[in-house]
């Protein structure tokens, strides 16, 4: 087996989407659309259900020493100097979407300078990427986003937390 594996990454914060093991290590690292295609199905983990596509325009790779762990719970972790560390439990809910404005979620206060959490919305006619800014020591931000009625589904990436897959509706 190979001592090495791939992390398929998103946003700023280095969290980690995805693992897989190539029997072939040796060459160049590939792109994320050399092991994706055209971009990252994130299912739901019960049922299989796939949830949302993230565009390999917007994942990173990187190689890192082979860990089960990592390989089998995946979004569990973020990437930390280099090496996958398990990420802090996301606020109850990371973001709501009402059709007019964003508002993300931090299950702690921002540290000093703020944090940046990028939300990947699937749902309207093209998928959106959203950064929201959230000011230091608060736990919320919220940002105008004009959605029109719908199902949504949206990846949350906050700094020190694992990804979040939220689903909702606007009326």
């Amino acid at each position: 087996m190979a001592s090495k594996m791939d992390l398929i990454m998103a946003g700023a914060a280095g969290h980690i989407l995805a693992a897989g093991v190539r029997q072939d290590m040796a060459g160049p690292q590939p792109g994320a659309a050399a092991l994706v295609g055209d971009a990252l199905m994130m299912r739901d983990p019960v049922s299989g259900n796939t949830l949302l596509n993230v565009a390999s325009a917007h994942l990173s790779v990187q190689a890192v020493d082979l860990r089960d762990d990592v390989l089998m719970t995946a979004r569990d972790f973020i990437l930390v100097d280099s090496l996958p560390e398990k990420g802090a439990d996301p606020h109850a809910t990371p973001v709501q979407l009402d059709g007019a404005t964003i508002t993300v979620n931090l299950p702690s206060a921002a540290p000093e300078g703020g944090a940046t959490v990028w939300v990947y919305v699937e749902g309207a006619p093209q998928p959106i990427i959203h950064q929201v800014e959230v000011l230091e020591t608060s736990t919320s931000a919220n940002e105008p986003l004009v959605l029109p009625s719908g199902d949504y589904c949206a990846l949350v990436l906050a700094p020190g937390c694992r990804a979040a897959i939220v689903e909702t509706s606007i009326p």
